[in-house]
């Protein structure tokens, strides 16, 4: 069935992504994914060693009803130890018609240029729904639940002074197990999504305002399914190249752009393969230096080129409106906040019911 194989797809891939990224801030968010702080940093597998800190490094975030805790610390003639816990389940799960329970909890160990992150993700979901035909209207109910685990190494291999290549490889699994009920029936499917994941960045400086990086990515992710679970075995190879900037126009303004091309290609004849294609922009301005900076970004999606057995078509353009603030209260705490719409030409309404999400930086 067509929604079992949705299902299934959106959920083990959804984890699959854990593979490759597992912290985003505020900042981060704000500037459409371009410009990074410590709290990108400090559970990634190539740039923990960026990390400012003394004694110790905290984080929170809110985000609707999830909520994000993360701490690292440098242990002296040591590795350098981070941890990070994403997820809802303070909520609890209910009976409505619709509730999703989703976690995350990383830990990540660096020592030299080598970065070692666990993941464990899980997910549960449950939604009613119904379809009407004429006079005939028929509801189920879509139930399951998703553990993912995954690991990740990544390391720096130094060119030159102001040259280096960031080498990343991840394993991870999704194991899948879910059921829809109809009205007299009962369909239940079962899952598992092995995913690989590399990924090489060349990063190099010309020059003191100017910081380049260039790259590839490949994502491999095979899913197999019983026979109860009406999907046949398919392979996803997603291919990725990447470019990305940082220009520092002032000592308190720095612009960062982004642009990447990803080739996804299915081995399902039900599937098709796409090319999708990302431009983002971001800027953080300071408003009082040290203290006060406020951020935007665009995200620009555009046009998918969808490839199937019996033709080639074309998505539409998509953008999305990023804005946010930080205040760095003192050298020890820092709060960021951010937002987006989902449309460049948003309402009143739009903005007024925006919701922003918070989070909270310290160092000691």
């Amino acid at each position: 069935m067509k929604l079992v194989k949705s299902t299934v797809l959106v959920a083990a891939l959804f984890f699959a992504s854990a593979i490759a990224f597992a912290q985003q801030s505020e900042q981060n968010y704000a500037t459409a994914g371009t410009i990074s702080n410590d709290a990108d940093n400090y559970m990634s597998v190539t740039d923990w060693n960026k990390v400012k800190i003394n004694k110790a490094f905290g984080y929170a975030g809110i985000l609707d009803k999830n909520i994000s805790l993360g701490a690292a610390t440098q242990i002296k003639k040591g590795p350098f130890i981070g941890a990070y816990v994403y997820g809802n389940s303070w909520t609890g799960q209910d009976d409505s018609s619709s509730a999703v329970q989703n976690d995350t909890v990383s830990v990540l160990i660096g020592s030299g240029n080598n970065g070692f992150r666990f993941n464990l993700g899980w997910k549960n979901w449950k939604e009613d729904s119904s379809v009407t035909s004429g006079s005939t209207t028929v509801t189920y109910t879509t139930k399951f639940n998703v553990i993912a685990p995954s690991f990740v190494w990544g390391t720096n291999i130094k060119m030159s002074h102001k040259r280096n290549l960031a080498v990343t490889a991840g394993l991870g699994f999704a194991f899948y197990n879910g059921e829809e009920d109809l009205s007299d029936t009962t369909v239940k499917s079962s899952a598992v999504v092995t995913t690989l994941y590399g990924k090489l960045l060349y990063n190099f400086y010309p020059g003191k305002i100017l910081t380049q990086d260039i790259g590839c990515t490949y994502t491999e992710s095979y899913f197999s399914g019983d026979a109860s679970s009406a999907h046949a075995d398919v392979t996803y190879n997603d291919f990725g190249f990447i470019y990305d900037l940082t220009y520092y126009i002032t000592k308190d303004i720095t612009y960062s752009g982004k642009a990447n091309i990803v080739f996804d290609l299915s081995s399902s004849d039900d599937v098709d393969s796409m090319i999708l294609y990302e431009i983002d922009n971001g800027i953080k301005g300071y408003v009082q230096p040290n203290k006060f900076a406020v951020e935007g970004g665009l995200v620009t999606e555009l046009p998918t080129t969808y490839i199937s057995n019996s033709c080639v078509s074309a998505g539409s353009m998509k953008n999305s409106l990023r804005f946010g603030f930080s205040i760095d209260a003192s050298k020890e705490f820092t709060f960021e906040a951010g937002a987006a719409l989902s449309d460049t030409e948003p309402s009143c309404d739009d903005i007024w019911n925006t919701s922003f999400s918070l989070d909270f930086l310290l160092h000691i």
